[in-house]
């Protein structure tokens, strides 16, 4: 799996079946399926599906990162703009939420 955590959902993975290159999100999506009635009835499938289809849609943390670091090309401004996400708030928006400086 790790070309998938280091390339992001937008990379390939081997399937188990196959022994052949698939899409992550492909991939995902099977394995969801595979592992859907193991999941049981308390909630946890909808929120696998649900965590999997944002990801899907928004991206990973990793890709979030490194479009971040494009955007800002400084590593100490990624760390305090994720900070700032994780509270709710953007330090582009945020006046109390300054990245800081080369």
């Amino acid at each position: 799996m790790w070309p998938a955590a280091r390339n992001g959902l937008g990379s390939e993975l081997l399937d188990p079946g196959s022994s052949r290159p698939v899409p992550a999100a492909q991939f995902g999506a099977s394995l969801l399926a595979h592992v859907s009635d193991t999941l049981g009835s308390g909630g946890e499938g909808t929120r696998i599906r649900h965590l999997l289809h944002r990801s899907l849609a928004h991206g990973s943390g990793a890709d979030w990162q490194r479009r971040e670091y494009s955007r800002r090309a400084n590593a100490v401004d990624v760390v305090m703009a994720a900070i700032a996400e994780t509270q709710g708030r953007t330090p582009d928006k945020d006046p109390g939420a300054t990245p800081a400086t080369s």
